[in-house]
């Protein structure tokens, strides 16, 4: 038998299924408004006030703020929303896919921060899932990406509530997904804290996102499936953006060995590449700081590993035997018009030189025309 919890004066929860007493969700109306914390990289850290990186393109938006938050669900409790990827890429392999390169979400907490970082949050991504059921095969993720040092609320324990940039481009460490929008095919997003005084924001708009959500507990793998609950009215979601390359744009790494210490740089491009369009590519470190680079089109892609040949820990990806372009001279960002008659499978690298001689690359930009 469901049971039902009013949470304010306008909004309630909604359980459908068992739930234990400790486990009832609690949501409140907020007192103050998120403030934009920082931007995190899964190889730089935390970086507080540091501007997002992401995109361009926002590819899925459940960001209409409401005026409740969750003070917390508990520790390592995954509460895990569903929506719609567009499909606005080409067929590869047979399937449609996305990538991901980064996401914003929104959340408070009551943990006292005396202004060093006191929050670990857990962000995973999910292929599928299933709509009051959840991810076929959680607790395997897709993603995962634990969030070290983030805000918690003020020194004396009271409500402050964050927005918090997470920049995957460069490293590996984008989300690839797959979509299937035209027959309704959810992805799945969780957060997990790792105290019961930090949880989400909740917020409307994403496309395919209904008024639910499934908790899943990471303290009893013999018992995780802890219910499907919904809000209640208005109906809401946790506060998510997710963001991508252009349309039929991918970042692409070494599959045998992942990206090296010396393929650490970040080749990117503005907009979808289209027979006589014109795009910008750029490349930059890490930290987004431009670094000069001569690039190269191939349209084979190998995965070389360098380090007997240059003595550097990085790979090649776009065949630079087989290129049909280069673009000289070494730059930061390079315009460049795509031919009219191009079409097919393309694959972009950078190369950071030293005497002629290559000290870094980047991943490959794999373009579809």
């Amino acid at each position: 038998m469901s049971a039902r919890f009013i949470t304010s004066a306008t909004a309630a929860l909604v359980l459908v299924s068992g739930i234990a007493a400790q486990h009832k969700p609690v949501f409140k109306r907020s007192n103050v408004s998120p403030v934009f914390a920082g931007t995190y990289h899964p190889a730089l850290g935390f970086q507080p006030h540091q501007t997002q990186r992401l995109g361009p393109e926002l590819i899925w938006n459940n960001n209409r703020l409401l005026n409740y938050y969750s003070p917390g669900s508990g520790t390592d409790q995954e509460w895990i929303d569903e929506g719609v990827l567009p499909d606005r890429n080409s067929t590869y392999l047979g399937s449609v896919r996305e990538q991901i390169n980064g996401f914003n979400f929104t959340y408070c907490s009551t943990e006292p921060d005396p202004g060093t970082g006191v929050v670990t949050t857990t962000i995973t991504f999910y292929d599928e899932t299933i709509r009051c059921a959840g991810p076929p095969n959680w607790p395997a993720a897709d993603c995962g990406y634990v969030l070290v040092g983030l805000p918690g609320g003020d020194p004396n324990g009271a409500v402050e509530c964050w927005v918090v940039s997470v920049d995957l481009e460069g490293g590996g460490f984008e989300c690839d997904l797959t979509t299937d929008a035209s027959n309704n095919k959810l992805f799945g997003w969780g957060g997990a804290y790792d105290n019961d005084q930090t949880g989400p924001w909740v917020a409307i708009g994403g496309h395919g996102a209904d008024d639910s959500w499934t908790w899943f507990d990471h303290t009893n793998l013999n018992g995780a499936f802890v219910g499907c609950f919904w809000f209640g009215w208005p109906p809401g979601k946790f506060a998510m953006q997710l963001y991508g390359n252009p349309r039929n744009a991918f970042a692409t790494y070494s599959l045998s060995e992942g990206a090296g210490a010396d393929d650490q740089l970040v080749l990117s491009t503005d907009v979808e590449a289209v027979p006589s369009g014109q795009v910008v590519l750029s490349t930059t470190d890490l930290s987004g700081l431009p670094v000069l680079t001569v690039m190269w089109v191939s349209q084979t892609l190998v995965d070389h590993n360098l380090s007997a040949s240059f003595g550097i820990d990085a790979h090649e990806l776009a065949q630079w035997s087989t290129r049909i372009a280069e673009i000289l001279p070494p730059a930061a960002n390079n315009v460049v018009i795509v031919p009219p008659s191009a079409a097919g499978a393309y694959y972009l690298q950078a190369m950071q030189l030293n005497a002629g001689a290559p000290v870094a690359l980047s991943n490959a930009l794999e373009i579809w025309i």
